[in-house]
């Protein structure tokens, strides 16, 4: 799970990607927070409306908070990739689904 700009997701069963039926396994920014109401207009709202940095900010900002706070050591536990493991691992992908001989190749655990 990734909580950025937007929150995101990725299945890995066994060391591998799993893309699932439809290619969005694991994209958990569209899951809903509730039960439906069984209307279109009941809708629940997404992880995605609640989850993310953008909507920290708007709390940070309602509270009177620094909304700076969001992107610095103060509001973040950092990866051991850093701030480019975002765009690392979306532009491998493209070229894991369409290149690797393996589809596990990337992700496979390194012999002890």
């Amino acid at each position: 799970m990734f909580v950025d700009t937007f929150i995101g997701g990725g299945l890995v069963l066994d060391s591998h990607l799993r893309a699932g039926l439809h290619g969005n396994a694991g994209a958990i920014g569209s899951m809903p927070l509730a039960l439906a109401g069984g209307r279109p207009a009941s809708a629940p709202p997404q992880l995605l409306s609640v989850a993310s940095l953008c909507n920290l900010e708007r709390l940070y900002q309602a509270a009177g908070l620094d909304i700076g706070a969001v992107a610095d050591a103060r509001a973040l536990q950092a990866g051991t990739i850093g701030p480019d493991a975002r765009a690392l691992g979306g532009a491998l992908l493209p070229l894991h689904a369409n290149f690797a001989p393996d589809r596990a190749l990337f992700l496979k655990i390194a012999a002890a």
